[in-house]
């Protein structure tokens, strides 16, 4: 089954460690909605999230990942009391058009804070992963400038 990352995740050693190796893996883009650091963590700095927006997509990695892998990950991202998990369509990036069912992370209404950051070490893996899988590089200089909590930027 597909899971879309769009966060820490998308650097595939982090994901390993966690889950062990995905069967596949691909580039994807989940339309409609926008990356935002919104989701209150543990340590009390921001985590990823995803937000509707009309005309904007998220980038991202697809992983094919077994049930007992998903079930895994579930314990890391902090399903359900942190994140709700939904079946979406995720745009395959390398087959323009195809379009895979592929479960990703939304944060709990009761989790969502404004005014957090996250630590520039979170932001690191998204940059990892997104230069790892080769997805543009507007989008790793758009991550460079995310603020964090130190009042540094992501790399």
């Amino acid at each position: 089954m597909w899971y879309f990352a769009y966060g820490s995740n998308m650097c595939a050693e982090r994901l390993i460690q966690r889950v062990g190796k995905p069967k596949k893996v691909a580039t994807g883009q989940l339309h409609g909605f926008r990356l935002v650091f919104n989701k209150l963590g543990d340590d009390c700095t921001d985590k990823g999230n995803v937000v509707s927006c009309e005309g904007e997509a998220v980038l991202g990695v697809l992983y094919d990942l077994t049930r007992k892998q998903l079930a895994d990950l579930d314990r890391y991202e902090g399903y359900p009391s942190h994140y709700e998990r939904k079946k979406m369509p995720i745009e395959v990036g390398d087959a323009e058009g195809k379009m895979v069912e592929a479960w990703v992370y939304l944060a709990r209404p009761s989790k969502i804070r404004e005014g957090l950051k996250p630590t520039a070490k979170y932001v690191e893996f998204y940059i990892r992963g997104a230069k790892e899988h080769g997805l543009p590089e507007a989008f790793v200089k758009w991550l460079m400038t995310v603020e964090t909590t130190a009042g540094e930027k992501g790399a």
